[in-house]
């Protein structure tokens, strides 16, 4: 017979791996691939619907009505070398899964100083798959967060050289997480497996800026809140076997940073432009995650989480050359400072500091249609994880990354 405390334990360690790999950094800035070309530079200045989420005040550039769309695939490899509690020491598999990242966009030309817009896309996600079989078991066999959110926004002119923008963030969260452990110290026969899944909605807002400083210079600078959301979902715990031993119910509380983004571009040439990128993310926010778990016996048990994640910093600059009225092509490069720490990284979400280069070209079919190629490779420091939990145990080690972004996009404009 298996103890209702133990039960509770094992419940709230669950969830907290999934809490853990929702408040690391987990933030993505793959919502337009005529940017991503640029490794991201230039995001608040550009006259593309999927610039809204980077600033809603560029979007006053827009003088017809315009629709875009940008799919990103992502191909990375995750692997973690080290060794766990049962002394198992090796490299596990390739976590990393292969992932699709859509976004869309549309502007509406309301009036010579008025636009409004909609962009819907994923700035939140994560998706690693270490296998049951993995040293990592049981901290993680499998993590997953997908994030959709939508941006009812408009842009209005001030005076001719100065524009200001604001819209909504309605954003649905949705957490899934599975691990198995050996947790017969606990009395507990064998070895169990363990699933989690969540959803909910939160709503934050955004506000920026647009300045055409002069007919060469554009500078763009937003806000974006914080936002929580309140997680609450279902579990299950059963043997390998096949046989369920409990099911429960879990809730906590997620955070998502608020974002300052200062973005530039300058026209070298009639056919060359540079563009710059700062963001600064909010992540201090997450200091901790208060974890409570609730099982069909009447057990309820609550734990806090230490993350203590420091905010971060995200550099780039590019370069756009115009070959001719069909062609342009462009390159990039940007550092992006991961908000962990070693003592607290977790396998779930190991992020590390990341180098990214990237490539890109744009056809334009006439005035009005275009089309957008891009390529990118994001190069990770290896981090160290150093992990002590009285019921998974120790997870030592270090976990390397790299990462190929391809992303396609279209513009239409009528």
């Amino acid at each position: 017979m298996i103890s209702k405390s133990s039960k509770v334990i094992f419940a709230l360690s669950t969830v907290f791996a999934a809490s853990s790999a929702m408040a690391s950094g987990y933030g993505v800035k793959l919502q337009n691939a005529w940017t991503q070309g640029m490794a991201n530079a230039g995001s608040g200045v550009m006259d593309d619907p999927l610039a809204i989420y980077a600033n809603p005040a560029a979007m006053i550039q827009n003088n017809t009505h315009q629709v875009s769309g940008s799919l990103t695939g992502v191909f990375g490899v995750t692997k973690f070398s080290g060794k766990n509690q049962l002394n198992e020491s090796g490299t596990s598999r390739n976590a990393a899964k292969k992932v699709a990242v859509p976004s869309f966009g549309v502007v509406a030309n309301a009036h010579e100083r008025l636009k409004l817009g909609m962009m819907v896309h994923a700035p939140f996600g994560l998706k690693f798959n270490y296998g049951n079989n993995s040293i990592t078991k049981a901290h993680s066999t499998r993590a997953e967060m997908r994030a959709m959110n939508l941006t009812p926004s408009l842009a209005l002119k001030l005076v001719d050289w100065l524009s200001v923008g604001t819209g909504l963030q309605l954003q649905y969260t949705t957490v899934e997480l599975a691990r198995k452990v050996t947790i017969s110290p606990l009395g507990l026969p064998g070895t169990l497996y363990s699933r989690v899944n969540g959803n909910n909605w939160s709503m934050g807002w955004m506000a920026g800026i647009f300045a055409q400083i002069t007919k060469a210079w554009k500078v763009g600078l937003s806000y974006k809140s914080k936002m929580d959301c309140n997680i609450t979902g279902q579990g299950e715990i059963g043997t390998l076997t096949g046989i369920l031993v409990d099911n429960f119910a879990a809730k906590a509380k997620v955070y998502f940073p608020a974002i300052t983004t200062l973005s530039t571009s300058y026209d070298l040439t009639s056919k060359l432009t540079a563009y710059v990128d700062v963001i600064y993310t909010h992540w201090n926010i997450v200091k901790n995650i208060t974890v409570t778990s609730f099982t069909n016996t009447n057990g309820t048990a609550q734990d806090v989480i230490p993350l203590r994640w420091k905010n971060s910093w995200f550099y780039s600059v590019g370069g756009n050359y115009k070959i001719n009225d069909s062609w342009s092509v462009r390159a990039g490069y940007a550092f992006d400072n991961a908000p962990s720490r070693d003592a607290t990284r977790v396998a779930s979400i190991p992020d590390c500091d990341k180098h990214w280069v990237a490539v890109g070209a744009t056809y334009s079919v006439g005035p009005k249609m275009s089309m957008t190629l891009s390529y990118g490779h994001e190069f990770f420091k290896k981090g160290k994880i150093n992990l002590t939990d009285p019921v998974k145990g120790t997870l030592n080690g270090r976990v390397k990354n790299h990462v190929d972004l391809i992303a396609a996009q279209f513009n239409y404009k009528f």
